[in-house]
């Protein structure tokens, strides 16, 4: 017995519940189920588990709230560097470039008209902890490049800049 009367078992014959009795083969094992289960369950432990959950869930709900007549929307990058340079961040989610999420960013990227978005995003992100800035991106109703102004901030416990900007 652990915790408050329950039972730790693999078998479900061991059990007071039928919770897992449709995972169970012709012994009553539920091994592979109850370790999977576990797994996840144990999982939000860590600090990388938490991270990893809470990012899949901002990924749901912000591509999901994602309107088809708006052009406003969130993303999130996370740092690996604060001091910039290659590599420096990953994409975590960015609604507008779905099949770029997961891609390292530098603080050498330009923007159309030769400024370095990211650059003056971090520097910001690092004096002040947030920063309102404008620079040119792709519309997401349209796809024509135009000026955009973004408000960024840091949230410190996952190293993440989230972002939410529109064109102007």
């Amino acid at each position: 017995f652990y915790g408050f009367g329950k039972k730790k078992s693999n078998n479900v014959n061991d059990l007071n519940s039928h919770i897992w009795d449709q995972w169970a083969d012709e012994d009553g094992s539920i091994g592979k189920a109850y370790g999977y289960q576990m797994g996840k369950k144990y999982e939000f432990k860590t600090k990388e588990g938490i991270k990893n959950q809470t990012t899949e869930h901002m990924r749901i709900m912000i591509h999901k709230h994602i309107h088809s007549d708006s052009n406003k929307y969130l993303w999130v990058n996370e740092v690996l560097n604060m001091q910039g340079g290659e590599n420096y961040a990953i994409r975590k989610i960015h609604p507008n470039l779905t099949d770029t999420e997961g891609m390292l960013l530098s603080t050498s990227m330009q923007d159309i008209t030769g400024a370095y978005p990211y650059l003056e995003e971090l520097e910001g992100i690092r004096e002040h902890g947030e920063i309102l800035y404008t620079y040119h991106f792709k519309n997401l109703l349209n796809d024509e490049i135009q000026l955009k102004v973004t408000y960024a901030c840091y949230y410190e416990p996952f190293q993440w800049i989230v972002a939410m900007g529109e064109p102007i």
